[in-house]
């Protein structure tokens, strides 16, 4: 694999992680 498709797929898994935090925090947030 060459360097910058790494860094994409990272990129990519990162805004995925993001928006699962986000979303998480708002269910938690929600509920309380």
């Amino acid at each position: 694999m060459e360097r910058e498709e790494i860094t994409r797929i990272a990129g990519a898994l990162d805004d995925t992680t993001i928006a699962t935090i986000e979303g998480m925090n708002v269910l938690i947030s929600t509920e309380s």
